[in-house]
């Protein structure tokens, strides 16, 4: 955690223990956070693996996806792609 902090984007990308509960308790929250700042930290690849994960009707890719292009984080910001994305999240979340 020190480290990602500090700047470290290696570090800041893997908090992912957040979302998978590892050390920690689950926060989507400081998930995001972490994987934004990275993001803007020159690691543009999060994008890239968001959208692959949203192609594949992953839910949480999709919903990532969509938060990245509502802050034009690695990508421009975009509403309509935004809400499409947003909206593709949920229809997956009904089925569960």
């Amino acid at each position: 955690m020190k480290s990602a902090e500090r700047g470290n984007i290696c570090e800041q990308n893997n908090l992912e223990c957040y979302q998978h509960e590892i050390g920690t308790i689950e926060d989507e929250t400081k998930e995001l956070h972490w994987y934004a700042i990275s993001v803007e930290g020159g690691n543009k690849k999060i994008f890239r693996w968001y959208l692959i994960l949203a192609e594949e009707e992953n839910t949480n890719g999709q919903n990532k996806l969509g938060y990245c292009y509502l802050l034009g984080i690695g990508t421009t910001q975009d509403d309509e792609k935004t809400f499409h994305w947003y909206i593709m999240s949920t229809k997956g979340l009904k089925g569960k």
